[in-house]
């Protein structure tokens, strides 16, 4: 099974789960730049609050190729992050486990942003064990792409999202707070589980499809 996918920052939990499925993934790398999506922000849990951490890009232009979105460098947004995550997940049960990865991946600073978050989720799927082939698209189509189920923006930071027919949050100890915050970074899961990250990755997988093969 081929899933189709836009490339994410830290993508969430939901968008791991997706994957799960798949034994190959698409990644979609014709599309234009979508302002307030996922693309360039993710979500972490602090001390007081979720916080949206957000990579500032350069786009001049209204319509600009995914693959050509340059990261802007001109703010200090990086070492805000790294400071956010360290703070938000310093004390977690596996942050000296990943951290080093992690942060050699910041260190690199790449020009841009598609590059840096392929980087990222590349990191994350080696992480979870999960092996999983990547392809690129190399047309745009607006609808089906050659039969792969596409999930393209069904993952929205803001409006409302698509239900997605194979996740269903399943609660972990979080750092912070009584009540359990969906809608996070994969590292919050990474950091707070370690290698029990898959196992709670199964659990969200939709019931309909845990009995199903899926390929880790």
């Amino acid at each position: 099974m081929k899933i189709l996918t836009e490339l994410h920052y830290l993508p969430g939990i939901e968008f791991f789960v997706n994957l799960l499925i798949a034994e190959e993934i698409i990644i979609e790398a014709c599309e234009n730049f979508q302002k307030q999506t996922y693309r360039n922000r993710c979500n972490i849990l602090g001390a007081n609050k979720i916080e949206r951490l957000v990579i500032p890009v350069k786009h001049n232009i209204n319509k600009i190729l995914i693959r050509d979105v340059h990261i802007d460098y001109t703010q200090r947004w990086s070492s805000v992050h790294w400071r956010a995550i360290c703070s938000a997940y310093g004390k977690s049960p596996f942050f000296d486990y990943y951290v080093l990865d992690f942060e050699n991946v910041f260190n690199k600073k790449h020009k841009f942003l598609f590059d840096f978050n392929l980087d990222l989720l590349t990191l994350c799927l080696k992480i979870l064990k999960l092996n999983k082939k990547i392809n690129f698209t190399t047309t745009y189509q607006s609808d089906d792409y050659n039969g792969q189920i596409d999930l393209r923006d069904t993952i929205k930071a803001k409006g409302n999202a698509i239900n997605s027919p194979y996740f269903k949050a399943f609660p972990y100890i979080q750092n912070f707070g009584k009540h359990f915050v969906s809608g996070l970074s994969i590292i919050d899961l990474l950091f707070c589980e370690g290698n029990y990250a898959i196992d709670i990755l199964k659990q969200s997988l939709h019931s309909n499809e845990q009995n199903s093969d899926f390929h880790c």
